[in-house]
């Protein structure tokens, strides 16, 4: 009788193991390190060829930013990761700038592996490496998460020619005297990529697919995040409704009356950020909104080509700084200065079905959805 169950366990497993779909990763709503409302995936990093591998969990997923950043300590030592480096053998560093604090740290070559996806032999970011920082990239950022996967709409995390700014260079070529900004153009092939973009295949775009949570603060929320847009049969957009970006990869928001032109979607920010001063503010914050009982409020998504939507949204108590979790109606309201800001944020991306579609990418058999844009099924 043992065998007899082991062997229908073993049917069981390879069944669903069949079952399984390559462009599928598990996506989580949780708090990995610290403060709240982090979607987060966990991804393998191989030395290019695939010989020594590592999965690193709790990576905070980012349609904010571009390129896999990793964190001190959790990529293991013996993977030997080789540098990115300039044809002239100088090691390649970046430094990305942050309000107040930046990330520092070197480019390395890796094979990068999603699920069933794999992007090969691309440039990650190991923040706080051993390459000396220059004076000129602050320092001071605090991790939330094991790593960052930046999937947002560029292939790369540098536009156009990619000259390093003077005052906040990016790109930095490091000796083992120190580093200098690059000088000129940095080479595609040494500018931070969007994982994504370099899959054989899946490559046009991404679905989240999140259940809203059955309360406030609940410990985690389990959904999925899918590879490739109308490219199989479990990322069809159907009747999504399709919100196109302009060449600023922004979008109007209606809101109280008042059209916001700079707003986006960012799936890396905690909270929703909503430029509506009348939202009552937490005793101890000047922007946290806390609103009880929680109120369902509303917006217009306007998209480049004029296309309307719908959405509504959810403003309560802002979270604690005690407070872990998964929390879907956390509003800030926007600083000053900042009015025509609007940002949907993490709690955007709970209950509905989000298609996103990169710029100069194509929906197969849908010229109706090429990117960039958005678009959205709500349950």
């Amino acid at each position: 009788m043992r065998h007899f169950v082991t062997f229908l366990l073993s049917i069981v497993l390879l069944a669903h193991v069949a079952r399984a779909q390559p462009n599928v990763v598990a996506l989580t709503a949780e708090t990995p390190i610290t403060g709240f409302n982090r979607l987060t995936v966990s991804v393998t990093l191989c030395a290019p060829g695939g010989a020594r591998c590592a999965t690193i969990d709790h990576i905070m997923v980012d349609t904010g930013s571009v390129g896999l950043r990793l964190q001190p300590g959790t990529v293991p030592p013996g993977l030997g990761l080789p540098l990115a480096r300039e044809g002239d053998g100088r090691a390649m560093a970046e430094c990305l700038h942050f309000t107040g604090n930046a990330a520092w740290g070197g480019l390395y070559r890796a094979d990068v592996r999603l699920g069933g996806m794999e992007a090969r032999d691309i440039p990650v970011q190991l923040v706080g490496d051993e390459l000396k920082r220059p004076e000129s990239c602050p320092a001071g950022a605090h991790p939330t998460s094991n790593g960052t996967l930046g999937i947002g709409m560029r292939s790369t995390d540098c536009d156009g020619s990619c000259i390093q700014s003077a005052t906040h260079p990016r790109y930095f070529v490091c000796t083992p005297s120190g580093c200098a900004a690059a000088a000129g153009s940095v080479p595609d092939s040494l500018r931070l990529p969007n994982p994504v973009r370099r899959f054989a295949s899946n490559s046009n775009g991404v679905v989240f697919d999140m259940p809203m949570p059955a309360r406030r603060g609940v410990p985690s929320v389990r959904g999925r995040l899918i590879f490739g847009v109308g490219t199989s049969s479990d990322n069809t957009p159907g009747a999504a409704q399709p919100i196109r970006l302009g060449p600023d990869l922004r979008f109007r928001t209606l809101y109280g009356g008042v059209e916001h032109a700079d707003s986006y979607f960012d799936s890396g920010t905690q909270y929703m950020i909503v430029p509506d001063p009348a939202l009552p503010h937490c005793e101890d914050s000047r922007y946290a909104v806390c609103q009880s009982p929680t109120r369902r409020l509303g917006a217009t998504l306007i998209g480049a080509d004029g296309a309307r939507l719908d959405l509504p949204f959810l403003a309560g108590t802002y979270p604690a700084a005690s407070e872990r979790g998964v929390f879907a109606s956390a509003v800030q309201t926007a600083a000053p200065g900042h009015e025509d800001l609007f940002v949907w944020g993490f709690p955007f991306f709970l209950g509905r079905r989000v298609y996103l579609v990169y710029r100069d990418a194509t929906v197969p058999g849908r010229p109706d959805l090429d990117g960039p844009l958005y678009a959205i099924a709500s349950p």
